[in-house]
């Protein structure tokens, strides 16, 4: 199974500091280099605009590779998804648009529909919401969050 990482699963992994988690980073480590970690080249944008100067950072440029970029397909999964859901489109809220701020949220999904993946995201559904697990829900991708990925693998710290 392929996970795509959410910038918000990223930032409560950053919690968990290297040098008091070792083991962790270590399993984290094993699954980029398994390509069974990857995320979007927009999660990477939203780390580097928004996150400060930290060891998250640092990390997503040393393993920048996993942040792949949108190809043709998601592109036309992301389209369809917005025509036949239009409630989605707001997904990309207006003043990012104009903006020119990375959202990420339609991109992870569209990633992992098309490698048949699953999202690892803190966002929580919410009845009639517009958030990545309640668009997992209708395009039926699981959608775990960080606590429940370590759990899945059997990690303890």
């Amino acid at each position: 199974m392929v996970y795509v990482f959410d910038t918000n699963s990223f930032i409560v992994l950053s919690h968990y500091y290297k040098d008091q988690f070792p083991s962790l980073w270590k399993n984290i480590g094993s699954q980029v280099k398994a390509n069974k970690i990857i995320s979007v080249k927009e999660v990477f944008n939203e780390i580097e605009l928004y996150v400060p100067e930290t060891d998250l950072k640092k990390w997503a440029r040393e393993n920048k590779k996993i942040f792949q970029p949108m190809n043709e397909e998601e592109s036309q999964i992301m389209s369809d998804i917005f025509k036949e859901y239009p409630k989605f489109q707001n997904m990309v809220d207006r003043k990012s648009r104009l903006q020119g701020k990375p959202v990420a949220d339609p991109f992870i999904v569209a990633k992992a529909i098309h490698i048949k993946g699953t999202v690892i995201s803190e966002e929580t559904f919410q009845k009639n919401g517009i958030k990545i697990p309640n668009l997992c829900k209708v395009k039926s991708i699981p959608c775990l969050k960080l606590k429940d990925f370590m759990k899945k693998h059997n990690w303890s710290f």
